[in-house]
């Protein structure tokens, strides 16, 4: 999950990567588990220290309506 994140350019080999379109169930269940972790994705008081770990565009990669994995075609 951390790949986009830690990966310098042009030292990951998309060989064998694809684009995996998930179902209507398989994107409420991640919206639901998202929704889980309420101390990740809101702010917890108005300290600057209780800010928002995970930011609108990391939410809005999560959110999106299909994953790339790598393995077998």
């Amino acid at each position: 999950m951390w790949l986009w994140h830690w990966a310098a350019p042009g030292t990951v080999s998309f060989d064998g990567a694809r684009r995996l379109v998930l179902p209507a169930s398989a994107r409420r269940a991640k919206a639901d588990a998202i929704g889980c972790f309420t101390t990740q994705i809101a702010p917890l008081s108005d300290d600057p220290r209780d800010a928002t770990i995970l930011s609108a565009p990391v939410l809005a990669r999560f959110r999106r309506d299909a994953e790339i994995v790598w393995g077998p075609r």
